[in-house]
């Protein structure tokens, strides 16, 4: 499998000020509502190798979906990539005890997608049909700023 990328350096700087200003603001939250739990960035860039890991799990070689419980994207990675592969995507987990955990009320979920919303983000909370309450991701509708994070991913060689 190939390593998860948590870096914010490798997402687009304009989001990645975004996601450290929500990461900052759902601390200050958890302090008051969560003390022992603190936000962090679970997954950001992701290469188009590893979209294509994730696209497989659950799924037989033809990504004929074998085991709903194991699909974690619909993303395939080449013909359906992810925002993720862009460095406009990153998921938002929770650490206690130095592990992460996606087990926390749904209040917290709630807030987080809160924020990414003041942010003028999309949250994975938003879908209708695959809820994914960790996602955040750039709006696709501006494509000017998805073309200017491939510039930029070549400029600085994350690919």
């Amino acid at each position: 499998m190939s390593e998860i990328d948590r870096n914010p350096e490798h997402l687009f700087p304009a989001f990645r000020e975004k996601i450290v200003q929500i990461i900052a603001d759902m601390d200050a939250w958890t302090a008051i509502h969560l003390p022992s739990y603190k936000a962090a960035m679970a997954e950001g860039f992701r290469t188009t190798a590893r979209q294509k890991e994730l696209y497989a799990q659950g799924r037989d070689k033809d990504g004929a979906v074998t085991d709903r419980k194991k699909t974690v994207t619909y993303k395939n990675g080449t013909t359906n990539p992810s925002n993720h592969q862009s460095g406009l995507a990153a998921d938002i987990a929770f650490e206690r005890d130095g592990e992460l955990t996606w087990d926390v009320p749904d209040v917290a979920w709630a807030y987080l997608r809160h924020l990414a919303h003041v942010q003028g983000l999309v949250s994975g909370s938003d879908w209708q049909t695959f809820k994914d309450e960790p996602h955040i991701e750039w709006p696709t509708s501006d494509k000017a700023t998805y073309q200017a994070a491939a510039k930029w991913r070549k400029q600085v060689g994350i690919v």
